[in-house]
């Protein structure tokens, strides 16, 4: 089976080589109006529409909107499509014909094709529902008390197996309606699952005519009857422009098939039957049946129909029939099937790396050998591709919970540790034991740690003032331990000023005068800039108390990370960060071992999961007594631990204090360091595939990132004029990577063989309020678009300019481009400069990892185109009531429909407006909101919030993200964990959104995609709540007595973002969020030039207008998350798997990639190491703590390399 692909609009794999190693040479083309035409151009690009081949259409195409030179070769296609009656010269109901148009026409005027392009499909589902309305009608006006049989169901399933509670009362009442409908006659019975008569099919045949080329018919089919030659006879074209038909067909008569079926109503009905002697038997019903019986009857083999175990997957069935082929033995030398399990077969045996010289010579070995490989690729992507989750450990009940436990002897006395000639020795014999030295005598307070945490003892004590008798768990452990308190991002301006590079240089001292003393560091950012000011003396000491274990590091990020508002690939980024560094430093000793996240607002699951994977590891020194120590000496204790699934979302520090307003505080700071990060990954690759080598400038912009991500950076919760701080860095790290966007263009847009001087390419930032004041008034100037996705994307560009141009595509086509004005609100946006009044809008198909070019070109002229009181504040959320207030009670639409682009501009008030906009084939709605300056004259602050409602019986349940990756089910006032007593009902029911919220029933998903991470909820079912925009006048108390009421130009803060919305079945909605966000995240860069060129000729010949860094399409469920040059031939790269288990059948299964393919224009690969996560250890060398839960789990992952280098 071939399949296209509609995400990406292409065929998955090389459809030439897929057609060609089949054994068939009948190609059928079962596909949607829309994908039919782009399939079959693909298919006339590939060559494979020839006299080799038969193409059976499922629907229409237009012939004559393709390229006039492959006419030929479409000559001879047939399309085969089902026939209402009146093609056929049989009655139809015209009465009830003319009502469904005119009811269509009355509802949805702009849908309506006329009566005479309406398909056959659309009169087909319109009989059905006419059959199920009249069925219900007849049922609920029966005299049996079954009032809510329309609104009565059993079963959750998504699938079929969800059906009225009195379905076989409509089953039968669905037998007994007949009537005559717009496609035919439609009568049922009992026996059959099709209709008895009004089947009708039409046969054509693609034949050259005086008008170009044309569908013709040549046979049609009746039901009941056979095909037969209609009125208008026309002779058979075969492909080749030949009367001469194909032969050579394999044939099945008297073969015996074995037929393995899935049990799945209404599919395949099992049923057990047991007759009078009291045997039993299996008898199979249902729409697969029928079709094997319709088969067998034309065909004439032998069926034997067995039904395939209950935990069978389809995907699974399909592998163990290819695999099974020896036990149909009649069919070994017919011409069907060999070439193409062999074909199947050398793929498999080259994936799990041994060939195909298998010693499997019969079909069972061959499905033994296949179903252990599979299992083991399974578990390494479990852990390699998926980010596998780990366990997020629980506090049990502790044992003892003070020194009156010790008296009253829960701990057996010579279990407990006394250090002999000590001061506790003595509190000990008086107030414990009565003088009895029934202790377990220690000797130093390293053999105190070192008892503890080998488990010779289970308690000790200390009489030292620094030191805390801990109690936890099952035992308890004497731990020392010391925290940096740097807050290297919480006011870095007033850093200079507090003098907290002193405390380093204090607690240095302090290790080297005491060699029992430790301390813990956790945030880089800061050491980092002290460490880069000391002497290659203290470089030295410090490095001589990490290899003591003295001084260690924790976590290591570049700053302690939030965990609501951050997206995993910034988080993964800053770790490794403070990782390189670390390592670079000090080397191995160095690597951090644990993560330490104690000040952060609430915990992400997906957190737990990017630290499982790369810290939390080996070679831990059991004398040191830090945490890592205490973990150590927890897991020693061999007990098991409670498991916790969920998170720790939302916090509160009171029943009214929900620091849910975090979520979305500082939007537009939020957006920006979205918009940053896109730069850096952008600049990382173009850096890497240039091979320019200016990692050490790219840093600028990678440090302000790490800073960026602190829990009161990203989470908006600083101060203002730290907030300023922070965007000042990354606009100078943006600045920075400018040098090597250029740098890097330099090399890919020149052609071989020129000198020209490469135009320098620029940023618009402020292009998203339509300004880009350096190509105003130019006669021309170019647009880039780097795509940083491994596969193709479809974007549409909106380019706002002071004149009229000519756009011309990398191949110099004309580009057809919308030319519409600028909305007003966007122009008197405070500080907008710019004196753009319109913009274009057109569509650019980007190529994988690569950039597309677009030349603008001045028209010469003008076109027709047309107190006890918790307020909120930065960290909280509470509003003065449950219900939200409309912006205005009054809007104004204007609407815009064009080829390109509909949309609906809604202006609510002078401050805020939406625009609604549809891109042909695009597959979400995409949602612009503009917000501020909020008004607070009448002073009270105010939290804008969009509300999406819908129909979807949500019941109390919506999901929401985790870092931009898991998705976690939240259910409205309540707590998985925890009994939950609801008194903020809208507050303590919002959760962070970093990329995704959805709602759901069995029947449809409303997923929204947000352009940065935000708060918010589902406060009703049905119904979709998200905060854009706060401007607060006081203090939650807690925001460091500054409110949230940000400003610019002396007026409050303008925040512009988008949403992207699906409506989805939820089978089909993990591949369209998963995707869909993914591309959002990692958006097209767009850069401009102004080449000295007078016109698009002369750029064209020096130029390279598209590029693509790879040679063959990856697989749609692989993302290159990281591509970074290390050195000249050194590559960091990290690509995941990032759709999550089961969530779709085809998208989450394991795929292989080959990593030479998908760089191959780098040269070629002669050495891979898998490292962990951080980037810091190789895999190999990871040796995990194991942990066991209360239900007997183990944390352990096999964790061995899988590469294969040739």
């Amino acid at each position: 089976m071939v399949v296209f692909d509609i995400s990406i609009l292409n065929i998955r794999g090389d459809l030439k080589s897929l057609l060609t190693n089949a054994a068939t040479r009948i190609v059928v083309l079962w596909a949607e109006p829309i994908y039919r035409f782009l399939i079959l151009q693909k298919a006339l690009d590939s060559n494979v529409v020839d006299p080799y081949f038969t193409w059976i259409l499922s629907g229409s195409v237009p012939l004559n909107s393709l390229n006039e030179t492959f006419y030929q070769n479409l000559i001879g296609m047939f399309l085969i499509e089902p026939a209402v009656e009146s093609v056929v010269n049989a009655p139809i109901n015209a009465t009830l014909l003319n009502a469904a148009y005119s009811i269509w026409q009355q509802y949805e005027p702009e849908s309506f094709p006329g009566s005479m392009n309406v398909d056959n499909y659309a009169l087909f589902v319109f009989d059905a529902t006419w059959t199920l309305i009249q069925s219900l009608q007849q049922v609920c006006a029966s005299k049996i008390n079954i009032s809510s049989l329309h609104l009565s169901s059993i079963g959750s399933s998504y699938c079929f197996d969800r059906r009225f509670i009195h379905s076989k009362l409509l089953l039968d009442a669905v037998s007994r309606t007949e009537f005559l409908g717009v496609s035919g006659p439609i009568q049922f019975s009992v026996n059959v699952t099709d209709r008895i008569t009004g089947l009708y099919y039409s046969a054509k045949n693609a034949q050259s005519s005086s008008n170009g080329l044309s569908f013709v018919s040549v046979l049609e089919y009746s039901h009941p009857g056979d095909w037969r030659i209609p009125t208008k006879e026309n002779v058979i074209i075969c492909p080749g422009n030949s009367l001469t038909q194909p032969i050579g067909g394999a044939l099945l008569k008297g073969v015996n098939l074995r037929i393995d079926v899935i049990g799945s109503v209404p599919f395949t009905i099992v049923e057990k039957v047991i007759d009078v002697s009291g045997q039993s038997t299996i008898e199979y019903s249902g729409y697969v049946h029928d079709l094997i019986e319709l088969l067998q009857n034309k065909m004439e083999f032998i069926p034997t129909i067995e039904l395939a175990p209950s935990n069978q997957t389809y995907n699974g069935l399909v592998r163990a029939v290819r695999n099974e082929r020896e036990d149909n033995e009649a069919l070994q030398n017919q011409s069907i099937l060999p070439q193409v399990i062999l074909h199947v077969w050398y793929s498999f045996g080259n994936i799990v790396g041994y060939g195909v010289e298998f010693h499997t010579n019969t079909a069972a070995r061959r499905l033994l050998t296949a179903g252990l490989y599979i299992l083991s690729l399974i578990l390494v992507a479990s852990y390699t591709a998926n980010l596998a989750s780990e366990l997020t450990i629980a506090k049990s009940k502790a044992i003892i919970s003070g020194i009156d436990d010790i008296k009253n002897g829960k701990i057996p006395f010579n279990r407990i540790g006394i250090l002999v000639d000590s001061a506790p020795e003595e509190y000990y014999l008086r107030e414990i034991s009565n003088g009895a030295r029934n202790y377990y005598p220690l000797q130093s307070l390293n053999d105190l740690y070192l008892s503890l945490l080998i488990n010779m003892i289970d308690a000790a004590f200390w009489d030292s003032g620094t030191i805390e008798y801990v109690t936890n768990n099952i035992y308890c452990n004497l731990t020392i331990i010391g925290n940096d308190f740097d807050k290297s991002v919480f006011a870095r301006s007033e850093i200079r000023h507090r003098g907290v590079q002193y405390i380093i240089d204090s607690v240095i001292q302090a290790l080297l005068e005491n060699p029992d003393r430790r301390y813990i560091y956790v945030e880089m950012a800061f050491f980092w800039r002290w460490w880069n000011q000391q002497s290659d003396d203290i470089h030295n000491t410090v490095r001589q108390l990490v290899n003591e274990g003295r001084l260690e590091f924790i976590s290591g990020g570049w700053s302690m990370h939030d965990e609501g508002a951050t997206h995993y690939n910034s988080i993964i980024d800053q770790h490794s960060l403070g990782a390189e560094f670390l390592r670079d430093q000090f080397g191995d000793c160095a690597r951090p071992k644990i993560g330490w996240q104690i000040d952060p607002f609430g915990h992400s699951r997906e957190v737990a999961s990017l630290f499982a994977q790369q810290e939390n590891g080996s070679n831990v020194n059991v004398f040191y007594s830090t945490p890592s120590c205490y973990l150590y000496a927890l897991n020693k204790a061999n007990k098991q631990w409670t498991s916790k699934t969920d998170d720790f979302f939302p916090y509160a520090t009171h029943s009214h204090g929900f620091w849910t307003g975090y979520f979305t505080s500082r939007a537009t700071f939020k957006g920006y360091e979205r918009y940053s990060n896109n730069i850096l990954q952008v600049t990382r690759q173009l850096n890497a595939f240039s091979q320019s080598n200016r990692r050490n400038t790219i840093f600028y912009l990678s440090e302000a990132m790490g800073v960026v991500q602190h829990h009161d950076a990203i989470s908006g919760t600083e101060r203002q004029h730290v907030a300023d701080d922070y965007v000042q860095q990354l606009s100078y790290g943006i600045e920075r990577t400018v040098d090597v966007i250029n740098d890097a263009y330099n090399k890919l847009l020149l052609k071989e063989g020129q000198t020209l001087p490469v135009a320098r390419q620029f940023l618009c930032s402020l292009s998203n309020i339509s300004e880009c004041l350096p190509i105003e008034g130019q006669d021309q100037f170019t647009l880039t678009l780097w795509n940083p996705t491994i596969h193709p994307v479809t974007i549409h560009p909106h380019v706002p300019v002071t004149r009229e141009y000519l756009i011309r595509d990398p191949m110099g086509n004309l580009v057809s481009a919308e030319y519409l004005p600028i909305s007003d609100m966007t122009k008197t946006i405070p500080g907008r400069i710019s004196t753009a009044q319109n913009q274009y809008i057109f569509k650019a198909l980007l190529p994988a990892l690569g950039y597309n070019t677009c030349y603008f070109e001045a028209r010469s002229f003008p076109s027709n185109s047309s107190e006890g009181f918790q307020a909120s504040g930065a960290y909280m959320f509470r509003p003065w009531s449950s219900h939200a207030q409309p912006v205005s009670s009054q809007r104004i639409i204007n609407c815009t429909k064009t080829k390109i682009v509909q949309s609906a501009f809604i202006v609510f008030n002078e401050w805020a407006t939406q625009q609604i906009t549809l891109y042909p084939e695009a597959l979400f709605v995409e949602i612009e909101w503009t917000l501020g300056p909020i008004p607070v004259d009448d002073g009270i602050g105010k939290e804008i919030i969009i509300r999406y409602d819908t129909n979807i019986n949500s019941a109390s349940k919506y999901y929401t993200d985790a870092n931009g990756r898991e998705v976690l089910e939240r259910i409205r006032d309540y707590r998985p964990t925890w009994n939950y007593s609801s008194d903020e009902p809208i507050s303590g029911n919002y959760y962070p959104i970093n990329s995704r919220i959805w709602i759901r029933d069995n029947q449809s998903q409303l997923t929204i995609l947000t352009d940065r991470s935000e708060g918010g909820g589902s406060m009703h079912d049905g119904s979709i709540e998200i905060m854009l925009h706060r401007r607060i006048l006081y203090t939650d108390g807690i925001s460091l007595n500054e409110p949230l009421n940000e400003t610019a130009y002396s007026k409050g803060l303008v925040v512009r973002g988008r949403h992207h919305l699906f409506v989805e079945p939820p089978t089909n909605s993990a591949r369209m969020h998963r995707i869909g966000a993914q591309q959002l995240f990692m958006y097209p860069l767009t850069t401009y030039s102004l080449p000295d060129t007078s016109s698009y000729t002369n750029y064209s010949m020096s130029y390279r207008q598209t590029w693509s860094a790879l040679s063959d399409t990856m697989p749609l469920n692989v993302h290159l998350l990281t591509f970074d040059q290390l050195s000249p031939e050194e590559y960091l790269v990290r690509l995941e798997h990032y759709f999550e288990l089961n969530e779709d059948e085809i998208y989450s299964q394991p795929v292989t990639i080959d990593l030479q393919v998908l760089f191959a224009t780098m040269g070629t690969i002669v050495n891979v190491q898998e490292l962990i996560l951080s980037a810091n250890l190789p895999l190999s060398d990871l040796h995990r703590l194991e942990w066991i839960t209360n239900n007997g789990e183990s944390s352990y992952v096999d964790m061995s390399s899988k590469f294969d280098i040739d």
